[in-house]
């Protein structure tokens, strides 16, 4: 998109005879006008009249503005002429300097001149007010192109400021609603349609009162700049100078350029984050500034602080208020919510026996409350992906990790903080909502995934997929992770770098994992993570052990192996639902055929990642209607089966790491009734995988036992 780049031109705060400019960006140059000439009075702006590339002109606003400085004016009526032509010369100046910082990729060819600028002073808005209201017809354009053209533009300000185009209630709508959020214009169109067609219209001309107002802040979507390493990303995420997504963290090697017709330049645009909305070299993100941050903001040549600017002409308009005053309700109850939380006491703690934890996740709960009653001031200076403001919490499968974290949920909301709970599907997070619901019954909880109806709701504890903090920014006291190890996250730049955007200046995140990544685990052992171990399940009873056994590769086989049939021979015959892990897709209606000719009796399907009925057959698998079920590695999470053994099938292929050997192997023995579930690894070589694997299944086993946790 293109927008108009302009300076105010302010008095010097210590030099009467000097003048500074302040140079600026905007989509709705009306609204500026209005502002900084109408209400603000300043002394005057010069506006560059030919529009630029949001990027092109966000990039000469910052050069501009850093090497601004101050000039002599001669501010007598009878030097205006000379005036103007020494603030037209000290702009160009100042504008073909800026110029030459522009990025060559984006074949941008700029010459500017004192024909392209537009001079609005404070003295031409009085004479043309004054001519206005004692003309009863409209002000006809002066011969003067460029008398015309301001005539043009004093009209548009004249008609929006006695027209009412602005609701105060809808700027407070706005700003709290883009309180912790990051979301392009499109979305911001997209939230608009549940209000009236007059705020839909108007909706750019509030987004540009509320940067105005220093209430929001815009910058590129992709844009130019050093950034810090992605989170526990071993290597720089970016270079220096490197040009990268501000959304997803995307770097140049993976951006892709197209000619834009939003800017009639060559854009980059981001292929990562695609699905959440085009993020391209000229297009907008916004985000909400907070008051600290604000006040940073605001030129010290400003002589009015922005809290003392009042919108009396713009309280009444009827075509924008619909719907507004249940929001405006719900917001002030938030914020009353959220501000009360520096009064809590140590009344305020959540208590541990209303969650009928058992020993070992108590111990958990009450490490994890420690660590969040840590002075928070400790965390301002911290870098957002440091490890010490992390805490893992490292349990075995079927640990019950989801119940260990609500006490660490309730002692933040006890707090009004703003709660995170992030997993990497979205079926874990429809299966976590009603859970969550009964747990936190008084407590509003806004769940979002791909589709979610709740996208634009607010409410102090969120459940998310992944992917969707991607329109977060300091958002969060408090972001539990939960799966780290897990596709997508695992692994994942972008998500990594998304989670290192959404937390709070002093927020701490919480990691749920059966298996940490390397990184994790190393943090831990130097001591730089805090952690807790949960070495033993709900139900107090040791993991399954595997069992290793010696068989060709499946693609070598003739038949069924006898030690494969005879193990499935005894789950069968102890009614236990079976699960198969093979290491490829293509060994799943093999090893299905083949069973079928050794079990003709027995009910059996295969699925994978590319089978469109995988949500059917796991149903049926579930209900029972299925006792074997042939897979990858797709469903060595979320699928819990009470009866179960595991079976692992070229168990020493490079497909399965020590993570993926735990987690198959965590789906047997799960249940209360069947803690005992067999764990087989078929393979023809023994691996450093599966050796590691055993080990920390057995580590776990001795520790629980060690700690008295088991029955």
């Amino acid at each position: 998109m293109k927008v108009h780049l302009y300076a105010v031109i302010h008095n010097h705060p210590q030099h009467e005879t000097l003048h500074l400019l302040h140079w600026r960006t905007t989509l709705d140059l009306k609204s500026d006008l209005s502002y900084w000439i109408a209400m603000k009075k300043e002394k005057a702006m010069v506006l560059l009249q030919q529009p630029l590339a949001f990027d092109i002109a966000y990039l000469m606003q910052q050069q501009l503005n850093k090497s601004s400085k101050a000039f002599s004016l001669t501010d007598n009526k009878n030097n205006r002429d000379s005036a103007q032509k020494i603030i037209h010369t000290h702009v160009v100046t100042n504008l073909q300097r800026a110029v030459q910082s522009l990025p060559k990729d984006r074949g941008c060819n700029i010459a500017f001149s004192a024909d392209l600028l537009q001079y609005f002073t404070q003295r031409d808005w009085i004479a043309f007010m004054q001519k206005q209201q004692h003309s009863k017809t409209p002000l006809m354009p002066t011969p003067s192109q460029q008398e015309a053209w301001k005539t043009v533009w004093f009209t548009q300000v004249y008609t929006f400021m006695t027209t009412q185009n602005i609701s105060s209630q809808f700027l407070t709508v706005l700003a709290e609603f883009m309180e912790g959020r990051r979301l392009l214009l499109t979305e911001l169109q997209q939230y608009a349609q549940q209000y009236t067609e007059a705020a839909q219209r108007q909706l750019q001309t509030h987004l540009q009162w509320l940067l105005l107002e220093q209430k929001l802040a815009w910058q590129p979507a992709i844009m130019r700049s050093t950034k810090p390493r992605a989170l526990w990303s071993p290597h720089s995420w970016f270079n220096k100078s490197d040009v990268h997504c501000l959304r997803c963290g995307c770097h140049a090697a993976s951006l892709q350029m197209t000619p834009c017709s939003a800017c009639d330049l060559v854009c980059y645009y981001c292929p990562n984050c695609m699905t959440m909305g085009k993020c391209r070299t000229c297009t907008p993100l916004f985000t909400r500034v907070t008051r600290e941050i604000s006040n940073r903001l605001t030129p010290q040549v400003a002589k009015n602080d922005w809290d003392d600017m009042t919108i009396s002409h713009a309280n009444t308009n009827p075509n924008i208020h619909a719907n507004m005053t249940e929001k405006i309700h719900t917001i002030s109850h938030s914020n009353t919510h959220a501000n009360s939380g520096a009064n809590s006491t140590e009344q305020d703690q959540p208590s541990l026996a209303k969650w009928h934890l058992s020993p070992a996740q108590n111990e958990a709960a009450l490490t994890g409350l420690r660590f969040l009653k840590q002075d928070r001031s400790i965390f301002h200076s911290l870098p957002r992906e440091e490890d010490r403001r992390c805490f893992a919490i490292w349990a075995v499968t079927g640990a019950g990790k989801t119940e260990i974290i609500f006490p660490l949920i309730e002692h933040e909301l006890a707090r009004h903080h703003h709660v995170l709970l992030t997993t990497p599907r979205r079926d874990v997070v429809l299966e976590l909502e009603p859970r969550l619901k009964k747990a936190f019954p008084h407590t509003p909880i806004t769940v979002l995934y791909g589709g979610s109806p709740d996208r634009w709701e607010k409410a102090p504890f969120t459940i998310a997929t992944t992917h969707q903090m991607l329109r977060f920014a300091n958002a969060f006291d408090l972001v539990i992770i939960d799966e780290i190890d897990a596709f997508p996250f695992h692994n994942n730049p972008m998500l990594q770098y998304a989670a290192s955007q959404v937390i709070k200046e002093d927020g701490r995140y919480v990691f749920l994992t059966a298996t940490p990544p390397v990184q994790i685990q190393k943090s831990i052992k130097k001591k730089q993570m805090d952690h807790v171990k949960v070495p033993v399940r709900y139900h107090r009873h040791p993991l399954p052990v595997p069992i290793m056994k010696h068989v060709q590769a499946i693609k070598k086989w003739n038949g069924l192996p006898v030690l494969l049939k005879k193990a499935l021979q005894s789950s069968l015959e102890r009614k236990a639902q079976i699960f198969i892990f093979v290491p490829a897709i293509s060994y799943v209606p093999l090893v299905v055929k083949k069973l079928s000719k050794a079990f003709p009796q027995t009910a059996m399907a295969g699925t994978s990642s590319v089978d469109e009925d995988r949500g059917d057959k796991v149903m049926q698998f579930r209900q029972q209607h299925i006792q074997i079920i042939v897979t990858t590695t797709i469903l060595e999470r979320g699928v819990t089966i009470p009866n179960s053994d595991v079976y692992v099938i070229d168990s020493d292929s490079t497909m399965f790491d020590a993570a993926a050997l735990v987690q198959m192997a965590g789906r047997a023995g799960r249940s209360a009734d069947f803690p005992n579930g067999k764990v087989y690894f078929f393979s023809k070589e023994r691996t450093k995988g599966q050796v590691e694997a055993m080990k920390q299944i057995k580590v776990m086993n001795h520790t629980a036992r060690k700690k008295g946790y088991l029955r």
